[in-house]
């Protein structure tokens, strides 16, 4: 009798363990973009690349509820190490390391570019303007990339049928 629960006990926690390894967001390996600050120094987004499902995307884009459960699991998503200070949305972000929410849905399904602080605080908030990407992605890609002024920085996001970008600089602006 021992022996017959032991083995459904077994069996059950295998077929537990496949199921998890074929849920497409159980992979919690992350990806990452990165960037010469212009100083030498590295700006890095460390991030989970969330797998694209279109009933996902149609409940978030369309229901409250999902809405807010979403952009509760953000802070988890990515995160913004930085040497240098950056001005992200009109403030400041000292260099150091950041949680960033990567992206927020308001209840009017605008959306935003977040950072947040080790407290939890929102420091920066930046609208994206999102627009059809023209081609699905199956997966959260964020691309870093030099802006086209010196000290300038895009941040991309491409993330199912959408994509949008962020511009932000390095360095704090010079008080007149």
């Amino acid at each position: 009798m021992l022996r017959a629960r032991l083995t459904a006990f077994a069996v059950a926690l295998v077929v537990a363990g496949v199921a998890v390894a074929h849920d497409q967001n159980s992979d919690r390996r992350k990806a990452g973009t990165s960037v010469d600050s212009g100083t030498g120094k590295t700006i890095t987004i460390t991030y989970n690349p969330r797998h694209f499902s279109d009933a996902a995307w149609t409940n978030i884009t369309t229901n409250d509820q999902a809405r807010q459960m979403f952009s509760r699991m953000l802070p988890s998503l990515a995160s913004l190490s930085t040497p240098v200070d950056l001005m992200i949305g009109g403030a400041t972000v000292p260099a150091g390391e950041y949680a960033m929410a990567g992206f927020d849905i308001n209840e009017k399904a605008e959306w935003f570019w977040v950072v947040k602080g080790a407290d939890g605080k929102e420091i920066a908030r930046l609208p994206l303007s999102a627009k059809d990407a023209p081609a699905k992605a199956d997966h959260l890609t964020l691309t870093l990339l030099p802006g086209d002024a010196p000290n300038a920085f895009n941040l991309m996001f491409h993330y199912g049928p959408k994509m949008a970008t962020v511009t932000f600089t390095s360095g704090t602006p010079k008080k007149e």
